[in-house]
């Protein structure tokens, strides 16, 4: 049996794992995007409408499907709209019984499940389009996850996190890595968390908490062994995500930086004028 010290590490490990990675770049993709279409200025409807054909329907059925598992009632959807005031692409209105722990839990899910759904379509395009790269790119990561658990270098880690990017411009020569680029792309900018998505995301998150809470404690009383297996395998997992994430925030850097050089003539134009 595990001390409550272990149980209560990895009950760390699991909410850090996990939680950690998807609040921070559902953050810094929300981030990236705004900005890229404040750059676009007077355009940015149009062009909103024009990179979320794709992004906006994903974005809103990841969440409708996660009301569907979490049992919420789902009031209205709309997968894409191109007549709206206020700017949104698309929603899901849903209910639930606040009573009931389960549904209260799949509020956390429901919140950031364009990211989860968002990573899982991204690494079934990079297994069916781009596999060689995936297997290099796993390869690496189990590089890097002997270095988290402490059995090789720092430095190791660093090197074998930034030779996944350059593994995967090796293959501008293939096809097929185009078209999962392009898709990563549209992809990619509508993997963000809205304020809203955010609000019911933290009112779920002490509910998954709990659970993690409680997994630790029974792991740990089953036994040391299985409680650090099931550690390292979160471990694992929350690598991969932030793998997934890393590349999803390259696709929106790479909108952001394309909306920045293109407006430049534009920006030194307004500037000479309010000289």
């Amino acid at each position: 049996m595990a001390n409550f010290g272990q149980m209560l590490s990895s009950f760390l490990i699991f909410a850090v794992a996990i939680i950690g990675p998807i609040f921070l770049f559902g953050f810094l993709i929300q981030l990236i995007s705004r900005r890229f279409y404040r750059l676009c200025g007077e355009n940015s409807k149009a062009v909103a409408y024009a990179t979320g054909w794709l992004g906006t329907p994903v974005h809103e059925l990841s969440h409708a499907l996660m009301c569907l598992i979490f049992g919420h009632k789902i009031l209205e959807i709309k997968l894409f709209q191109m007549d709206c005031e206020d700017g949104v692409l698309g929603y899901v209105r849903h209910s639930y019984n606040p009573k009931n722990f389960y549904q209260r839990l799949g509020k956390f899910f429901i919140g950031v499940a364009p990211i989860v759904i968002g990573c899982l379509i991204l690494t079934l395009l990079m297994l069916a389009l781009v596999n060689s790269f995936f297997v290099d790119a796993l390869y690496r990561v189990d590089i890097i996850y002997d270095v988290v658990m402490g059995t090789a270098p720092a430095i190791e880690g660093f090197r074998q996190f930034f030779s996944i990017f350059g593994s995967f411009f090796l293959q501008v020569t293939n096809p097929l890595w185009w078209v999962y680029f392009v898709l990563g792309m549209f992809l990619a900018l509508h993997m963000n968390l809205s304020p809203a998505d955010i609000k019911g995301s933290i009112a779920g998150m002490i509910f998954l908490l709990i659970v993690f809470f409680v997994l630790a404690i029974i792991l740990g009383l089953v036994g040391v062994g299985t409680l650090a297996s099931i550690t390292a395998d979160f471990v694992f997992v929350g690598l991969m995500l932030l793998l997934i994430l890393s590349q999803s925030l390259f696709f929106c850097l790479v909108w952001w930086l394309g909306a920045y050089l293109v407006t430049i003539p534009k920006r030194k134009r307004e500037k000479k004028r309010n000289r």
